[in-house]
């Protein structure tokens, strides 16, 4: 629907614009970025940390992703976590909270400018799931002299159901022996939506290093014999829906400036192997083993969550920035395929579930 068909439709109903706004506590960012920001003309107003809030996140989602691997219950850690971001004045929302405050409309300019994002939400079944924990922070922001607010809407998954949570294993088989030193035992390479990636970008892990951790005296010529290894690995997505608009309009005129998202992945690998063991009278036996390691990998794309690019956006763009980590590919040894991962991040909040 154009801005012209919407107009003559806002004619023929009375519109009654009500701001409830659910202000946190002013957030801002840490002094070193707030320096480099003001030789732009942008600050940011005190209060509490939002770089603590990131951190917390960032810790939160490592417990996560590790106990999808370990299957270990993190209920305290998590809790504690929360209790720390609600200090700091971040807001959990419940799924309707989500789908009442922020319909898709909001990702719509023209409707964002003419403060009519709720006027023409759609109505749509609001799902009941319980997939993924919503926190809310905002901050404001001076450009120019003038005021922009903006919230922050992160999404994090809480269930394997979560489509923000990949996990799998494969078993790849060996048909021949092999020594330490003639692969890597593990690769990761992550790719990007848009642009490129600020930090992990990839991840190898040599066969040589991978056993010598565990068995004393491999070189790069030892022989290894198993007949197979078995990986397994998880992935878990936090995503980031920046919403803007001048902070003296009310949340009608919000506008998605900018979707960023982060993966973590924990990748793990098992493999039997047999250690050759002298006796005093020099008799060598075979004692079995195995080798089990894991390793993580957090990749971050360039931009990722800034939000001095999400109010210049509002100010200067007109379609919805996206930064975002789009897959993970897995190599094993002989580097064998192990799982291409597709995280498919979202672009709305309606695309997680």
């Amino acid at each position: 629907m154009t801005y012209s068909q919407i107009k003559k439709k806002a004619v023929r109903v009375l519109i009654t614009v009500t701001s409830v706004l659910s202000l946190a506590n002013p957030l801002t960012i840490p002094a070193h970025a707030a320096s480099a920001s003001n030789s732009l003309g942008i600050s940011y107003e005190s209060g509490a940390s939002l770089s603590e809030i990131d951190r917390l996140l960032e810790v939160r989602l490592s417990i996560i992703t590790d106990a999808k691997v370990t299957g270990v219950n993190v209920d305290n850690e998590v809790n504690s976590i929360d209790l720390q971001l609600k200090q700091l004045g971040a807001e959990f929302l419940t799924l309707q909270q989500v789908h009442q405050q922020f319909p898709e409309t909001k990702a719509n300019r023209e409707l964002s400018h003419h403060g009519l994002t709720q006027t023409f939400a759609p109505r749509v079944a609001i799902p009941t799931s319980r997939n993924n924990t919503w926190i809310s922070a905002r901050t404001t922001v001076t450009v120019g002299g003038t005021r922009y607010n903006v919230q922050r809407l992160t999404v994090q998954p809480t269930a394997t159901a979560s489509n923000l949570s990949q996990s799998g294993s494969r078993t790849v088989a060996m048909s021949n022996n092999w020594r330490a030193g003639t692969g890597n035992m593990l690769n990761v390479v992550a790719g990007a939506v848009v642009g490129s990636l600020s930090n992990g970008l990839g991840l190898v892990l040599t066969a040589n290093d991978a056993i010598s951790a565990f068995i004393s005296g491999v070189n790069a010529s030892t022989e290894i014999r198993t007949p197979h290894i078995v990986y397994s690995w998880s992935s878990t997505t936090t995503a980031v829906f920046t919403f803007v608009r001048r902070d003296d309009q009310n949340d009608n005129h919000q506008w998605l400036s900018q979707v960023s998202s982060r993966t973590q992945t924990v990748v793990g690998f098992q493999f039997p192997i047999f250690n050759r063991r002298q006796s005093a009278n020099g008799a060598v036996t075979l004692v079995p083993a195995v080798v089990q390691d894991s390793r993580t990998i957090t990749s971050t794309p360039t931009g990722h969550n800034n939000v001095t690019d999400a109010v210049n956006n509002f100010i200067h763009g007109r379609s919805t920035q996206l930064r975002q980590v789009s897959s993970k590919r897995i190599t094993g040894f002989e580097s064998r395929e192990v799982q291409n991962i597709s995280l498919n991040p979202p672009t709305l909040m309606g695309h997680v579930n």
